[in-house]
């Protein structure tokens, strides 16, 4: 009996065993077959080149088209054109040609423009109302300022203003010829205002000249002239306010019939405020002694250094009381071919 209950008591533990090891693996068997370690998770297809291939690394991102200078260079901003070059002047002055209007504009002069002495269409003032010509210290040099198709007339660098505004300002003229034959309103800088508000702010005119015609006597076959000439401003009339200050004029010759004067040739109006200017080394030539009628003591009437005056008034003290000053400068009768010095001049009886 007792060997019978030991081997009955064996069969049971070697059942108990079987039983624990079939409850132990518990059907997850498959998790731990070799299949989940595989090389398949490492093939050579998650690690290929392809996410290195050159497709992926070319200098797409980096190519001319993006680093071209056009695009790094700034673009002028709005209502500023500048002048950088002659070329940039020829330009400004052809775009109004062609009806390109910079009214409220600035015009900026960015660098010293030599233009060679060429030929130089005054610019149509009618399209510069209200513009700024700021000069930031720079030159303009060698021009030959001649009269454009809108007028024959009115000559300067601007031909005239009627309406609006126009200020120059840090801006130097130097080397510039304006030349008019039967003009009324000629200048290096503006040849006539109307209507207009002109300001001259710190600009120089330099050895410069305007030469306009002379030719007049009673049955002569020529009897064309030039009236209200300037290096500033020939003409002002019809209420124009014109202000200059901290300008110069050196180095200047002036020709023609009457109405010269070193910044404004004649002011209608009596409207021109001119301050701490100077004039320097200036001759005026004129001409109104070859027509009959005229004589040296009209003198009050039609040569002034600084500016004439509508009322026929001499002008010379009014202006020395505002800071102005001047030297060496002449008043040439042509008819006579006497100099002149300003004080003699308005002496003269």
């Amino acid at each position: 009996m007792k060997k019978i209950f030991t081997l009955s008591l064996a069969i049971l533990m070697l059942l108990s065993v079987c039983i624990s090891a079939v409850s132990c693996n518990g059907g997850e068997g498959e998790a731990t077959t070799p299949a989940v370690t595989t090389p398949a998770a490492t093939t050579p297809a998650e690690t290929t080149p392809a996410e290195t291939t050159p497709s992926e690394t070319t200098p797409a991102e980096t190519t001319p088209e993006e680093t071209e200078p056009e695009d790094t260079i700034p673009e002028d901003e709005e209502g500023v054109f500048h002048v950088r070059t002659a070329d940039d002047l020829r330009e400004l002055n052809q775009s109004i040609v062609y009806n390109k209007d910079y009214d409220g504009y600035t015009i900026s002069i960015d660098a010293d423009i030599d233009m060679g002495g060429e030929q130089w269409q005054s610019l149509n003032g009618y399209y510069l109302y209200n513009t700024i010509f700021e000069g930031n210290g720079h030159t303009i040099s060698n021009l030959n300022i001649v009269a454009n198709e809108r007028s024959s007339t009115r000559v300067g660098f601007v031909d005239m203003m009627d309406g609006g505004a126009i200020t120059f300002r840090n801006l130097t003229f130097q080397n510039c010829t304006t030349t008019a034959g039967d003009s009324n309103g000629v200048a290096i800088v503006l040849g006539c205002s109307l209507k207009s508000d002109v300001v001259f702010n710190n600009v120089h005119v330099l050895d410069s000249k305007v030469i306009t015609a002379t030719k007049y006597k009673t049955g002569a076959s020529d009897n064309s002239i030039g009236i209200r000439i300037a290096a500033m401003l020939g003409y002002s009339h019809e209420n124009s306010e014109i202000s200059i200050d901290g300008c110069s004029v050196k180095r200047f010759l002036a020709e023609g019939f009457h109405n010269l004067a070193c910044f404004v040739g004649y002011d209608s109006a009596w409207l021109t405020s001119i301050k701490n200017c100077v004039a320097e080394d200036v001759r005026l030539n004129f001409a109104y002694c070859y027509a009959n009628g005229y004589n040296l003591e009209q003198n009050d009437k039609y040569i002034q250094v600084f500016y004439g005056g509508g009322s026929w008034e001499d002008t010379l003290d009014n202006c020395l009381a505002n800071g102005n000053t001047y030297k060496n400068v002449v008043f040439f009768d042509m008819d006579s071919q006497t100099e002149i010095d300003p004080v003699t001049f308005r002496t003269v009886k």
